[in-house]
């Protein structure tokens, strides 16, 4: 019996595999009347936008000319979440525009149906043979690569806040402004996060530099979504710990 639940099971992932980039594509087509509402960056929600799956791309249009258009072989990270309105998905792209990953989100009524979505959405990628973002391998480019994809998950106020990783540290800066603040890897101090507010969607974090010969200090504040806050914490400290950093004790008293 065990062997032919075996045998089935095989067969069932072997279909579900073969299925082609234009069985996909149409697929998704026909289903699109599921996705009650979609948005970008640049498009934000509106009952007019619209949106199509081709061979190449996802695109979105709204009644005024704008689109935000993501290449199928450009992607390298899903998000999902559970708003207050609906289940959403995120198709996020390796192309950063204006700081940001561009990326498309489509709201759905059930988490059934974004789950299925998903996973015609990783199919093609499959297909396309994307490399898709990790942290997993704790490769230092691995671990700048997903601080940077996350973005779309970090905020403050109405300002456009914008975080930029890289080899030397963390730089914090607002968008169309010149000023900035830059924290090395190697001169922070402390990094604490917790959750922020009584809904807890949010964690508040706080990146704090000091340069024991000149004296100076800087901070860094931001918000990040819960759904992510652990995990960018801990890659935080990891980044800063092998680049030299040596953080303080914070329960030392």
């Amino acid at each position: 019996m065990k062997l032919i639940f075996s045998f089935l099971l095989v067969l069932f992932y072997t279909f579900i595999n073969a299925q082609t980039l234009e069985e996909t594509i149409d697929w998704l087509n026909t289903k699109k009347s599921d996705v009650i509402s979609v948005e970008s960056y640049h498009l934000p929600k509106n009952s007019t936008n619209t949106i199509l799956f081709s061979f190449t791309k996802i695109r979105i249009d709204n009644s005024n000319g704008g689109y935000t258009s993501i290449g199928f072989d450009t992607i390298n990270d899903f998000r999902i979440s559970e708003t207050n309105e609906s289940p959403a998905l995120y198709i996020v792209s390796s192309y950063i525009h204006e700081g940001l990953p561009l990326y498309i989100k489509m709201n759905f009524q059930t988490i059934e149906i974004r789950d299925r979505f998903k996973k015609a959405f990783s199919h093609i990628v499959n297909l396309k043979g994307n490399e898709m973002v990790t942290s997993l391998s704790y490769e230092k480019k691995d671990m700048l690569e997903w601080l940077n994809s996350r973005s779309i998950d970090i905020f403050e106020g109405e300002n456009k806040l914008r975080l930029l990783y890289d080899d030397v540290g963390i730089k914090k800066y607002y968008l169309k402004s010149t000023n900035s603040i830059l924290i090395n890897w190697s001169k922070i101090k402390s990094i604490s996060y917790n959750v922020y507010g009584e809904n807890k969607k949010y964690y508040v974090f706080n990146i704090k530099s000091s340069d024991s010969i000149t004296g100076n200090s800087e901070v860094i504040k931001f918000y990040v979504y819960s759904g992510v806050a652990e995990s960018y914490g801990e890659i935080l400290k990891d980044l800063a710990i092998s680049n030299g950093a040596q953080l303080i004790n914070e329960d030392l008293f």
